[in-house]
């Protein structure tokens, strides 16, 4: 969970020259500013304590971003102060000044009627003393928050020598700007191994398509770190000639979220940016359907559903519209769309790319949707138009690790070091990654290092939080399920799980672990007798373990061991 504290810089002179009911005002104002900007990023507001606001993300539900959330939520909250800075001058004399500081690690989350706080842990304590030692304006980040998302930001460490209840000096990180902030955590570009196959069947789709009169629709499926957009990345590198490519993502949270990827999707067809006045916006979706019989209802059809005009438009209406907008693009020219993080998709947008992939005729379309398991679960009937492909991405082999892990090292190290980091990492690129680059900053990577300096390797921060995020998206009862699973172990069987569930529980569990296979969770293991699995990845594992509370941990080690006694 990821911590936000913000205090009123100057609030007790603040009080001296406004009175009472301007004063209310203001602060009132303020506490507005604040809920926006947490709200806008998917925190809560914890509480109010006198002129501080804390705020936390990631309760009741983790998201694999949630350090980014915050930290975006402090960086707007600080832009919204210097704008009602200017008013406050102008009309009382007085402007506002913010310190924040925000921190990330687990914490214990308490029923608020209990009377007991609501969040407690270190992180909790941690941002509140950062905040304390802020400079006017500044947000000071801790280590972990700034590891999770070094990638999203820029920043300066900031040495603390005196933090109160923290032993020996702390490394704090000051912001200094948000990188892309309409995006996710982008991170560079690893190199690519391993997947000609993949890329070959995209080749093929990209070549038959253009010649297709219809549209062709080709979904990646794979784990988060996969490399499904590495792989695209690569397949658009080979293609750098392709006629119209119109590319965007499904955005896991924000506002106005359902069918934000359609404006990307329109507004590069038409000529104009999501941020453009709608007017214009409007305009140029009119030029774009000109010479079609039915293009100005169509366009109609899309400013309403895209909110660039008043009114409203039936699911239908919206598919049709946006179907005759992508069609009269692709009789020009043969059109890619290429959309990743399908998997947060709103239903509405499943429904126009289903409409797509089924109904568009003449017209060479390629539709590609990158996506987590999840799209499967939540969407079964997706990819089932004639002449869909679905693509599984599976972890790369044992020698591709080793050769993508030569690639990030910096240094030489010993082939030992190379099977331990790569068999932890267990085919997943981007847990290879993060390992490397966890390993290299604390210096344990060197060319006389030995497989004992590795013996225990901790989850990096930025892996921890995406299998947290993974986890608590499970329900109740798959969630009780795993987490079973993981005191039991890596491998495990399905009777034993039901052992450590309570007492007359009514939880098919072959039918959670099934599922849980469908979502990558776990595999089947069909060598060892018995209904038996394992966890697909050793960090799964460790993360469901982690997220237990130590005195339910206990007590299921003791029914573990007690049942293997007997």
């Amino acid at each position: 969970m990821t911590i936000l504290f913000v205090d009123l810089a100057g609030s007790t002179d603040l009080a001296h020259r406004l009175d009472a009911e301007t004063l209310h005002r203001v602060m009132g104002d303020y506490y507005g500013a604040a809920r926006t900007a947490v709200g806008r990023h998917g925190g809560h507001i914890e509480k109010f304590i006198g002129d501080a606001v804390m705020a936390v993300f990631g309760f009741p539900r983790a998201t694999e971003d949630d350090s980014l959330r915050a930290v975006r939520a402090a960086w707007d909250l600080r832009e919204m102060v210097d704008v009602a800075n200017g008013d406050l001058l102008r009309r009382w004399g007085v402007q506002l000044a913010i310190r924040t500081g925000v921190a990330t690690g687990n914490v214990v989350a308490s029923d608020r009627s209990t009377g007991e706080a609501f969040v407690m842990g270190t992180p909790v304590n941690l941002a509140a003393r950062l905040e304390q030692h802020a400079g006017t304006g500044e947000i000071l980040l801790d280590g972990i928050t700034k590891g999770i998302i070094r990638n999203a930001i820029t920043a300066e460490p900031v040495p603390l020598e005196d933090l109160r209840g923290f032993d020996g000096p702390v490394i704090a990180h000051r912001l200094l700007g948000v990188i892309d902030a309409g995006e996710g955590s982008p991170r560079p570009e690893p190199p690519f191994v391993n997947r000609s196959a993949e890329l070959r069947l995209l080749h093929e789709s990209f070549e038959s398509h253009v010649k297709s009169p219809r549209c062709r629709s080709v979904t990646l499926i794979g784990s988060a770190g996969l490399g499904k957009t590495r792989l695209v990345a690569e397949f658009f590198r080979a293609h750098p000639d392709a006629d119209v490519v119109l590319r965007s993502r499904c955005p896991a949270y924000g506002e106005g979220s359902a069918l934000r990827p359609l404006i990307d999707v329109v507004g590069q067809a038409a000529g104009f940016t999501p941020d453009a006045d709608p007017a214009v916006a409007v305009e140029r979706i009119r030029d774009l359907l000109a010479g079609h019989p039915e293009g100005t209802v169509a366009a109609d059809g899309v400013a309403r559903a895209l909110g660039l005009t008043t009114g409203t438009t039936t699911q239908e209406e919206t598919a049709w519209s946006i179907r005759i907008c992508v069609e009269t693009v692709a009789r020009r020219h043969p059109v890619v769309i290429a959309l990743d993080d399908v998997h947060w998709a709103a239903p509405a947008l499943l429904d126009v790319l289903e409409h797509l992939a089924e109904w568009a005729r003449d017209a060479p379309i390629l539709l590609l949707c990158l996506a987590r398991p999840e799209l499967l679960n939540t969407r079964p009937t997706w990819g089932r138009t004639p002449g869909a492909v679905t693509l599984q991405l599976e972890p790369l082999g044992a020698e591709p690790s080793r050769e993508l892990a030569r690639h990030l090292l910096v240094s030489a190290a010993a082939p030992a070091l190379e099977d331990t980091i790569t068999g932890v990492a267990e085919g997943n690129p981007f847990f290879l990654e993060e390992i490397v680059t966890m390993l290299q900053e604390e210096g344990a990577i060197a060319p006389d290092a030995t497989e004992r300096d590795l013996s225990r390797i901790a989850i990096p921060p930025t892996i921890a939080a995406l299998l947290a995020a993974r986890i608590d998206r499970l329900e109740l009862a798959s969630r009780q399920v795993l987490e079973r699973a993981a005191v039991l172990g890596l491998a495990f069987a399905q009777e034993q799980v039901d052992a450590l569930l309570p007492s007359g529980h009514e939880i098919d569990v072959g039918a959670k672990l099934r599922d849980l296979a469908e979502r990558d969770f776990v595999v089947a293991d069909p060598e060892t007798p018995g209904q038996a699995y394992r966890f697909r990845h050793a960090l799964t594992r460790e993360a469901a373990y982690d997220a237990i509370p130590k005195s339910l941990r206990v007590r299921l080690h003791t029914a573990a061991a007690e049942r293997l006694a007997r």
